[in-house]
């Protein structure tokens, strides 16, 4: 994967735990090297110090995070796909609203650049297409069925044919086939007789040619030659003795360097209170990941990969970089992002762990000009690099920071203007004064707050507080 190491544009900030802090040397240029299928990083992972019991999150290390500038389309969505054709076409789908109540159908996009979208419309609606009766909706004891919503619609390009597997709410899993031999259609039915079962279909090829179908929970079964049901029954993926499983959604699978990983969604509770409702919670929706020897495990190396991320895919550019997508779905874990439930992507990696993490050096094709922004954490601090930077009338979109703040910086004629963070476990923060020989002002929610002194300023913050940093 190709990599680019620019100039320190943000300024890099840090906060401290409420135990002591790891003393390390900030990470100088990174070094890559391709191998096999991925590429592979020799930059060791930050540590990270947030964390909990929750279900769905297991401690360990917090992965590098730079949310997108801007979606690729500016259309509601959740549950991603971006898939590539044989030309080299990108295409575009996912769940369009009403996400609960039910919408049209299959929507898609296709582009050449993953910049410029044009629409094809709805390929597949239930008005229209929908013949077989569990795919009209829920059955009513009147003997009437209330629509359901079709979620998280995949286009997989299987031995030269276009397939799109999809579910419906709680109705289970469908596959349709490209008469066409385009992704949008005609298409015929491949379940007429009934649903697969489960949620969040997926499809995985093999390199000796044999397709695997996955549902949402990590089951996995081998499917008839033709495509048209399964050739076993669903079987849930066995893990490794060292490797808990958890409650998961939107599993698909991918082999690298002879491996073969899990990607599944889930809810990671970062929270000291496990707080779940509302803009101000801490439950993310995000992405992980998990390597095995077999499509059916044990699965080892369990990992967060990709924060914020949701329900998503991984695909490969024409160029042979990894894209991961990215739509940051629910609104209880939007605070300090730049947009949510809509679709984009981040470039990707694999460290020299075998783990999947977002590469946050590189310009992201969704958001031009997307500049670089290093997490850089050094002796507890969040400091702030030379504060001459050669882009100017710059704002950076938020990071995560160690110590679970958001943090984002305002850059003009190459200063620092403004700094905000955002806390999201409401621990005490640390911060190297970006304006040395001035005070800094600190707003807290809104309102002017304390004016703090010195190299380092120290400040308390509750969970979900919003501060703003100018030089007074």
């Amino acid at each position: 994967m190709k990599h680019i190491t620019h100039t320190l544009l943000a300024a890099l900030l840090a906060a401290t735990a409420a135990t002591a802090a790891q003393s390390i040397e900030p990470p100088g240029p990174e070094q890559i090297r391709s191998v096999g299928r991925m590429a592979i990083s020799e930059r060791p992972a930050l540590p990270a110090v947030i964390g909990g019991d929750k279900e769905g999150w297991v401690g360990g290390e917090v992965p590098p995070f730079t949310p997108p500038e801007k979606p690729m389309v500016d259309v509601p969505m959740r549950d991603m796909d971006v898939s590539r054709g044989p030309d080299g076409t990108y295409y575009l789908t996912g769940t369009v609203e009403n996400f609960w109540r039910g919408n049209p159908g299959i929507p898609l996009w296709k582009s050449r650049d993953l910049k410029n979208w044009e629409s094809l419309g709805f390929v597949w609606t239930f008005a229209k297409d929908a013949k077989a009766d569990w795919q009209k909706g829920k059955l009513n004891p009147d003997g009437t069925r209330t629509p359901k919503p079709m979620w998280g619609p995949r286009f997989h390009y299987i031995k030269g044919q276009w397939y799109v597997v999809y579910c419906i709410e709680h109705l289970g899993c469908g596959i349709l086939k490209s008469t066409s031999g385009r992704p949008e259609g005609p298409f015929i039915d491949l379940k007429p007789d009934g649903p697969i079962k489960g949620y969040d279909a997926a499809l995985f090829e093999d390199e000796d040619g044999q397709v695997y179908f996955l549902n949402g929970a990590g089951a996995i079964a081998r499917m008839k030659p033709d495509l048209s049901d399964l050739a076993e029954p669903l079987r849930r993926v066995t893990m490794a003795p060292d490797t808990q499983w958890h409650h998961c959604e939107g599993s698909h699978m991918y082999k690298f360097n002879g491996r073969y990983y899990l990607v599944v969604a889930q809810g990671a509770d970062h929270s000291k209170d496990g707080e779940r409702a509302g803009p101000g919670s801490k439950v993310t929706y995000d992405v992980w990941a998990m390597s095995a020897p077999t499509p059916y495990g044990p699965f080892e190396n369990r990992h967060l990969a990709f924060l914020r991320a949701g329900r998503n895919t991984v695909f490969q550019d024409n160029s042979g970089h990894w894209w991961a997508t990215w739509g940051c779905s629910g609104r209880g874990q939007s605070v300090g992002m730049p947009f949510w439930e809509k679709p984009a992507i981040i470039p990707i990696e694999m460290d020299s762990a075998g783990k999947l993490r977002q590469v946050t050096s590189s310009a992201n094709p969704s958001a031009p000009g997307n500049a670089e922004k290093i997490v850089s954490r050094y002796e507890g601090v969040w400091t702030a690099p030379p504060r001459k930077v050669p882009n100017n009338s710059v704002s950076d979109a938020p990071l995560l920071g160690n110590g679970a703040f958001l943090v984002s910086a305002e850059i003009k004629s190459g200063n620092i203007q403004s700094v905000r963070m955002v806390s999201e476990r409401g621990q005490p923060c640390t911060l190297r004064n970006p304006w040395p020989g001035k005070k800094a002002q600190l707003i807290r929610n809104g309102k002017p707050a304390e004016a703090l002194a010195g190299n380092l300023v120290k400040f308390t913050t509750a969970t979900g507080d919003i501060f703003d940093l100018k030089p007074e």
